[in-house]
Formats: structure tokens, sequence, C-alpha cells
């Protein structure tokens, strides 16, 4: 029975001592409590994001700037890599870095102008395309929670819009003849053309056909016009032949009084 308690008060012993370490261990993930977590949650929210076309001196397009809006005083942006071989980081009319570029790392902290509350940053890459993600947390050190993740898809350059079979306009709109998409191809060049020039034979056949219904159209609109200003005419007749009429019919009646008369 001794054996049995000892053991019992060895077991008791060691579960107090190890709630300690785990609260202490809590500790260290540096978690908020909910009110805190919540009121820095909604101010995160009025952070969104989008990208723009960065152009050249020739005016073409060298890259996109992914933008990120309304960052508050009290938070901080990061992001992943979205390209470690061959996109680069770029300041410009910057005053806090310096004029060269910087190889993106693993992870790094968005620069966000202190006026405007925007966050900029450049990506070279125009023939991938992929989703970016921004990650806003608090300046807090004792919050080290991700507040808002902000998904921002880059479309690429699409080589097929060079194509001559996409220079007429029946074609502009198709999937494959557009400059700027936001997937990849499955298909293969042949396949690809062959879509582009079905499409096009497509649509010539339907402009085609209705050009042949406006110019039907249009026949029975002038007829129809036609009737319309019959109508009006004869109806105009009508009216006219009712005037004369009683202006006869006054003119007799008036003699036959002044017959009677005399």
């Amino acid at each position: 029975m001794k054996k049995v308690s000892k053991y019992l008060f060895l077991i008791i012993l060691f579960l107090f001592a190890f709630i300690p370490f785990v609260y202490a261990e809590d500790e260290n993930e540096n978690t908020c409590d909910s009110i805190t977590l919540r009121n820095l949650t909604k101010e995160a929210s009025k952070v969104v994001g989008t990208y723009e076309f960065v152009y050249d001196e020739n005016n073409h397009v060298k890259g996109f700037n992914y933008l990120i809006y309304n960052v508050p005083d009290n938070m901080y942006v990061t992001y992943s890599n979205f390209n470690k071989s061959d996109v680069k980081q770029e300041y410009e009319d910057d005053d806090n870095v310096d004029g060269d570029d910087e190889t993106i790392n693993d992870i790094l902290q968005l620069p966000v102008d202190s006026e405007t509350k925007i966050g900029k940053v450049f990506d070279s890459n125009i023939y991938s395309t992929y989703e970016v993600y921004f990650y806003v947390r608090s300046n807090d050190g004792q919050c080290m929670n991700t507040l808002k993740t902000v998904s921002i898809k880059k479309p690429r350059f699409n080589d097929y819009s060079e194509l001559e079979e996409c220079n007429s306009y029946e074609v502009q709109d198709f999937i494959y003849c557009q400059t700027w998409v936001t997937q990849d191809f499955p298909l293969g060049s042949e396949d690809i053309l062959k879509r582009i020039k079905s499409k096009k034979e497509s649509a010539k056949g339907k402009t085609s056909a209705a050009c042949v219904y406006c110019e039907e159209n249009a026949k029975n609109n002038k007829i129809y016009q036609t009737l319309v200003a019959i109508r009006k005419y004869a109806i105009y007749g009508v009216i006219l032949g009712i005037i004369i009429d009683i202006f006869v019919i006054i003119f007799l009646l008036k003699r036959i009084k002044e017959n009677r008369i005399l």
C-alpha cells in the first residue's frame, strides 16, 4: 500500500511540474488575446492589393508592380519569394533604399510609403503566371498572428497573340489571342493554331449570316415605313374629305334657309 501511495505521489508531482512547462511553451507563441486579435484583424481587413504593368522607354511591358494599399502604421507586410531565379526587387523613387536591385530572398518585408500607406514590389517575370501572397502582421511583438493574407494573380504574356491569325478582329477576344492571360495552355502549338483558325472561320460565318439577316431586316423595315406613310396619307385624306363635306353641308343648309326666306 505504501508502495502504491509512493507511485501515486510521484505521478501527481510530475503532473504539477509539467503544467508550468506547457504554459511557458504556449507563451513563446506570442499569440494575442482574442480582443486584441479581433481589433487588429478588423483594421487589417482594409488592406487590399493589385498589380500594374511597368513599361520601358519603348512603351513595352517589362514587368509588374505589386501594390498593397491601406497598410496601417502599426503593421507590416511580408511576402514569399515568387521567383528566385530571375525576379528582382526594384524600388523606384524610394529615399530609404539605394538604386541597386536586390535579389529576392525567401521571405521579405514589403517597403511601405509612410505617407501614401502603399507598399510596392517589382516582378520582372512576364512569361509565367502564378499567385503571389502577402501577409499582414502587427508590429506588436506579442501578437505574431497573420492578420490577413492578400493574394494577387499575375498574368503572363501570351506568345500566340503575336500570330498573324490573331490580327483579325474576329478572334481578338479569343483566349488564345489575348495578349495577357492568367492560365497556361495544355495544348501544343499546332492544336492552338487550328483552334484560332477554326474560331476565325466560325466568326466570319456568323458575321456573314448576320449581314444577310440585317439586309433582310432593312428591306422589311423599308416596306413597313412605306406602309406607315401610305396609312398616314390615307388618314389625312379621310380627315380632309370630312372637312370638305362639313363645309358643303353648311353651304347647302345656308342656301336652303335663304330660299325659304325669299
